[in-house]
């Protein structure tokens, strides 16, 4: 985890991201593009997948019959979305945040039954905020928002206004 806060000045403030917020909210993107083809084969989850802790380095072996209280399968979420979630979280403006992946390890979290993924982010000049049940869509809205878009491009290819997305953006932010 990140020694917070990195350095601040590169980071916004809450009253930033209000503002940014109001602007979102009033924003009416046109000619979003419809759903992109759909027609290629999706290449199969692993039935069996390890998880190999970035903390520790120790290996939890995931089965596609494991799933948490949201009943999430996490072959799937480690298989296909981890590396991507990774990836955006390290680049993400504005904000000081952090991947929690710590519930998915066995050895760091040997009492959790139903694992979850969390993102923790720092505001300048505010608390710690940790928001848990985060998917990839998740960090890509918060992504796409930090960094001033008005449209959230879908699985598909599919266009649509961010601000339809804009309640949880707030609650990942904690707003």
């Amino acid at each position: 985890m990140h020694n917070y806060p990195k350095d601040s000045n590169e980071f916004v403030s809450k009253k930033d991201i209000e503002q940014m917020l109001i602007s979102l909210s009033k924003s009416d993107p046109k000619n979003l593009a419809p759903v992109g083809a759909m027609c290629y084969k999706v290449a199969a989850t692993p039935d069996r997948i390890e998880y190999i802790c970035p903390v520790c380095g120790e290996k939890t072996l995931y089965t596609s019959d494991i799933k948490n209280i949201y009943q999430r399968n996490f072959t799937k979420i480690i298989y296909e979305d981890l590396q991507q979630m990774r990836q955006i979280v390290s680049k993400m403006p504005k904000i000081d945040c952090v991947l929690d992946e710590s519930q998915l390890c066995k050895k760091c979290s040997p009492d959790v039954e139903n694992p979850d993924l969390c993102l923790i982010i720092k505001i300048k000049d505010e608390k710690l905020h940790k928001t848990c049940n985060i998917s990839l869509i998740d960090i890509e809205l918060l992504y796409e928002f930090l960094s001033g878009q008005e449209i959230h491009r879908t699985k598909y290819d599919k266009e649509e206004p961010l601000k339809n997305y804009q309640n949880r953006i707030e609650e990942l932010l904690g707003m």
